[in-house]
């Protein structure tokens, strides 16, 4: 076997690969309505990742917004809104992180 034969090889390899890596993306896509993330009335917003084990999202079901937080133990609800929170397009338009979570921290301590 030459060189020709290696290669053609390889090349025949990364392209089952890349052909199953389109056609897992394409299924999830269809069996989520033609989106990936979101479905009819559940949208993310945002997600932001503290480690490996650690996520807030930001999700918006049927018009009201909920703030989650997801870690390896489970999924708590931190704080949910009535109106429609959307995400922001600049660093500059964004609210900031640490008044939104101290508020919420409140909110939370005081419903206790």
């Amino acid at each position: 076997m030459g060189f020709f034969d290696y290669a053609v090889g390889i090349i025949a390899v990364i392209a089952v690969i890349a052909a199953a890596y389109y056609a897992t993306w394409w299924i999830a896509k269809r069996a989520n309505g033609g989106t990936i993330g979101s479905g009819r009335n559940i949208r993310v917003i945002e997600r932001f990742s503290f480690s490996k084990e650690k996520l807030l999202c930001l999700v918006e079901v049927n018009g009201k917004t909920y703030l989650i937080a997801y870690t390896n133990g489970g999924v708590s609800l931190i704080d949910s809104y009535d109106e429609p929170i959307e995400a922001a397009e600049s660093a500059a338009a964004r609210p900031d992180f640490v008044a939104a979570m101290r508020d919420a921290w409140n909110k939370r301590k005081e419903g206790k």
